[in-house]
């Protein structure tokens, strides 16, 4: 059943889905205490593509609420309106491409997440360890001559 909801939500009448973080207040309505995606249908399409928009990080914390602000909800509209792919928060897909991810509609697996890891450069970790077991052995000579000549060896 879901499928077929799925198929006839894809290409014929949904124009973007975008995805907001837990706890979201615009206003209006509340997203929830998960993820949501909402979606905007529009009878009158004139392509076959759809727009997903990964809204998650568009929120300003307040207590135990996320609330988006009008910049946020201006950017959400703005790329809507543009339908423009931005690196880490849209992507514009052609129902094609939807139908060969199974006709998934989750905004992730669209929108690329951006890398947040720390970027380790590997030769400087490499050196700061060969420098830290350095250290170490020198200590470890200094501290067994300091219990060699306690114990009078």
């Amino acid at each position: 059943m879901w499928q077929t909801i799925k198929k006839n939500r894809n290409g014929q009448n949904c124009t973007v889905l975008f995805g907001i973080s837990p706890t979201t207040y615009a206003g209006a309505w509340t997203a929830g205490t998960s993820s949501n995606t909402s979606s905007v249908l529009k009878k009158s399409k004139n392509d076959n593509k759809t727009l997903f928009i990964d809204a998650s990080g568009e929120f300003i914390k307040i207590t135990n609420n996320n609330k988006l602000t009008p910049q946020n909800i201006e950017k959400i509209v703005g790329t809507y309106i543009d339908k423009e792919d931005i690196p880490h928060f849209a992507k514009l897909v052609s129902s094609g491409d939807i139908a060969e991810q199974d006709y998934n509609l989750s905004v992730g697996t669209y929108v690329e997440q951006k890398d947040t890891r720390e970027a380790v450069d590997i030769g400087e970790l490499n050196a700061e360890i060969e420098r830290i077991v350095t250290r170490e052995d020198i200590l470890r000579r200094e501290i067994n001559a300091i219990i060699a000549e306690i114990e009078g060896k």
